[in-house]
């Protein structure tokens, strides 16, 4: 019979070293623990701040450099349909901050606009769109920009620049100045409107700016090497039916060769929130100890900048000589 292979994606889970101490002593995760002890290095690598998970999943999912294109099949996922013809970017709404010394990029939390703020937002924003040819479109709660061609740009995923001073597009930066000066137009009209007054007042964060990431077209892939995707993320699930794979949630019985992508600790990690953190770990534990134990398991550990991979194999009992305690393994 052949042996299981796994591979777990587990972003936010490498933690700043000075921390790594005090928050693995406080950590309820003997699967993990135990896993880690006997594992083997794989890698271990780094990458540009804040985008850890972003490039292992576009070089070993998407099979690209990063950034991966991610909105078309985030598209594909939602719509339950394809456009090989469609440039599509993922516009998430945001909310842009006055710092100290610059403009800060803030989610919208708890307060994401109902469907009539978004439907409304997005017909004031079409208005300055519609001269180049460019149209906001929203797929359930997901907000997509359908430019007019392929754009030359490539910002970052909104989780990699959350809490970080808005990135300013210089004179020779070409698509993204013709995108700055759209978003100019689109802030205008959004700063009157009778959303973000209402929002205002009922002291919610005014909704004034998007932000574009993962643009691309669809294309069909080749089989990833896993044949059954678990994830939350819809871009990754559109992207599994491109490539013929399964799609199960995050918490559904793994039964063959699977990519199992679980996101619980990352936003909280991203935020410092060490206590929601350890909570979201010890669910991640109970995730691995519900694990077939005679699968081989590829582990793969991010931070805000580090990509770390291990190996867990059902033989990593006998390796006595094997002690990678649980800080070491996860201090970034």
């Amino acid at each position: 019979m052949a042996r299981m292979h796994l591979t777990a994606v587990v972003p936010g889970s490498l933690v700043p070293a000075p921390l790594a101490a005090e928050l693995t002593a406080s950590l309820e995760a003997p699967t993990l623990a135990r896993l880690l002890r006997g594992s083997s290095a794989a890698s271990d690598s780094t990458s540009a701040a804040g985008l850890a998970d972003a490039t292992w999943l576009a070089r070993e999912v998407y099979g690209v450099a990063p950034p991966a294109p991610t909105a078309p099949y985030a598209w594909a996922a939602l719509a339950g349909l394809h456009d090989e013809k469609l440039h599509l970017w993922q516009a998430d709404p945001v909310h842009i901050a006055i710092g100290r010394d610059s403009l800060i990029v803030q989610d919208l939390g708890n307060a994401m606009p109902s469907e009539a703020e978004a439907d409304a937002l997005i017909s004031v924003a079409n208005e300055a769109l519609r001269p180049a040819c460019c149209a906001l479109q929203r797929q359930g709660a997901e907000w997509f920009l359908r430019a007019d061609r392929a754009w030359t740009m490539a910002p970052r995923p909104l989780s990699a620049v959350l809490g970080q001073p808005l990135p300013v597009a210089g004179a020779d930066d070409g698509d993204a100045l013709h995108w700055s000066r759209l978003l100019n137009e689109i802030q205008m009209r959004w700063h009157a409107d009778p959303v973000n007054r209402d929002r205002e007042a009922n002291g919610l964060p005014v909704i004034n700016s998007l932000w574009l990431h993962g643009g691309g077209t669809w294309s069909s892939r080749t089989p990833l090497r896993w044949p059954r995707v678990h994830t939350q993320r819809v871009d990754l699930q559109g992207l599994a039916i491109a490539a013929g794979a399964t799609i199960a949630r995050p918490d559904d019985d793994v039964n063959g060769d699977a990519l199992l992508v679980w996101d619980d600790a990352l936003c909280l990690a991203r935020e410092a929130d060490w206590s929601g953190w350890l909570v979201a770990m010890q669910a991640i534990d109970r995730r691995l100890a519900s694990l077939p134990p005679s699968a081989t398991l590829e582990l793969v550990m991010t931070g805000r900048e580090r990509i770390r991979v291990r190996f867990a194999r059902p033989s990593d009992r006998y390796c006595f000589w094997r002690r990678t305690a649980l800080e070491e393994a996860l201090a970034e």
